[in-house]
C-alpha cells in the first residue's frame, strides 16, 4: 500500500507531464468525482458506504 502512494506522489512531483492544464484537469475530475458519489449518498442516506467513498474522495 505505501508503494502505491509513494508511486503516486513520485509521478505528480517527478515527471515534467505534468502541467498546469493537466493538473486542473486531474481537480476537476476529482471534483466532478466527488459530486457524483455525494449526490448518490445524498439518495440513500442509510447506506453509508457512498458517504465513506465520498470522505475518500
Amino acid at each position: 500500500m505505501l508503494g502505491v502512494v509513494g508511486s503516486g506522489v513520485a509521478l505528480f512531483w517527478g515527471g515534467g507531464w505534468l502541467n498546469e492544464r493537466r493538473k486542473r484537469r486531474i481537480a476537476l475530475a476529482a471534483l466532478h468525482a466527488f459530486n457524483i458519489v455525494e449526490d448518490i449518498a445524498a439518495e440513500n442516506p442509510e447506506d453509508n458506504g457512498w458517504g465513506k467513498a465520498a470522505r475518500g474522495l
